[in-house]
């Protein structure tokens, strides 16, 4: 699910809309099965190897679960999550050298969807009954949160802007999750959302 760039003065009302900090960082799936977790990049690739911590942080999710989100770290100069803070961990899959850059640049897996829980599919779901489930569920507090949601989109954004954050991700309640066709072929979550580019 892409978003569509806007300028802010187009933002929606508040009703029927949530609206989200957009988080600089790298774009996520994580699957749980048989008491493990796996993180999928946009293409589909398996990125576990790259980050220890949020597999490691993961213990207690229930199984059947797929979270879409975004892998941040924190820039130590402007005390904000940007893509330079991760960008050192993206390709790194030497077990050693993740571990190593795990203490030095923590990462956390900041979920904003749900797309399945309890093995079963929500996608079609609309995206307030998602976001239900997900503020439901008991997310392990080590490199793990669940992304706030806003109803005044001028004001996060003024905020967002003021902060030095990237910027704000508007959405409609009622939406489906609507992925994409996919990237490029390769092992990717059972029946997960394929993006495009």
């Amino acid at each position: 699910m892409l978003a569509t760039p806007t300028r802010p003065r187009a933002f929606p009302g508040r009703v029927g809309w949530l609206h989200e900090i957009k988080w600089d960082g790298v774009r996520a799936l994580a699957e749980t099965a048989d008491g493990a977790l796996r993180l999928f990049n946009r293409s589909g690739g398996d990125i576990s190897a790259a980050y220890p911590d949020i597999v490691a942080g993961a213990t207690g999710l229930p199984d059947g679960l797929l979270l879409d989100g975004e892998i941040i770290a924190i820039d130590p100069a402007l005390g904000v999550p940007t893509l330079q803070a991760i960008a050192p961990r993206i390709h790194v899959r030497d077990p050693e050298r993740a571990s190593r850059l795990s203490t030095e640049r923590p990462a956390t897996f900041m979920a904003f969807d749900v797309l399945r829980f309890d093995g079963r599919d929500i996608a079609r779901q609309p995206l307030e009954a998602r976001r239900h489930v997900l503020e439901q569920l008991d997310l392990p507090r080590r490199s793990w949160q669940v992304s706030e949601t806003y109803d005044d989109a001028e004001t996060i954004s003024r905020i967002a802007h003021e902060s030095g954050l990237e910027g704000v991700m508007s959405k409609r309640l009622g939406s489906p999750y609507e992925p994409g066709p996919a990237a490029s072929t390769g092992s990717r979550p059972r029946t997960a959302p394929r993006w495009s580019r």
